[in-house]
């Protein structure tokens, strides 16, 4: 939250932390309507191409996602199987496409509760 009121607007797009655990993608997906309301901009999650790097996340999926903000495009969430009922009814990315981005937000969340939210904007 500190990160999207420090920028004072909604992101363009939202690199999900979402590890693929059940419990943890509702979570995610509540935050995300908790903060975002009914405007929740269109998100994905990379682990799902990569792996998941452990403690590389956080540095890893800012990467991914200043690269696609680099070279206009959102990278679809692969290798899903159950899509969460709740996630039927928001902007969830399945298929990369392409996507003009002023502004992404990274998130990361670590053991023991660390977590980070990373905003990048075009200056």
């Amino acid at each position: 939250q500190a990160a999207l009121d420090r920028r004072g607007r909604a992101p363009d797009y939202v690199n999900a932390h979402a590890p693929s655990t059940p419990l943890g993608e509702i979570e995610e997906l509540r935050a995300l309507q908790a903060v975002f309301g009914n405007d929740v901009p269109p998100f994905s999650s990379t682990k799902g191409l990569t792996g998941h790097p452990l403690g590389a996340c956080g540095a890893h999926e800012a990467i991914y996602t200043l690269l696609m903000m680099r070279d206009g495009f959102i990278a679809g969430t692969a290798g899903i199987e159950h899509l969460e009922p709740l996630a039927q009814s928001m902007p969830l990315v399945q298929s990369t496409r392409e996507a003009q981005m002023n502004s992404a937000l990274s998130v990361s969340f670590g053991f023991g509760g660390s977590c980070a939210s990373l905003m990048f904007a075009r200056i």
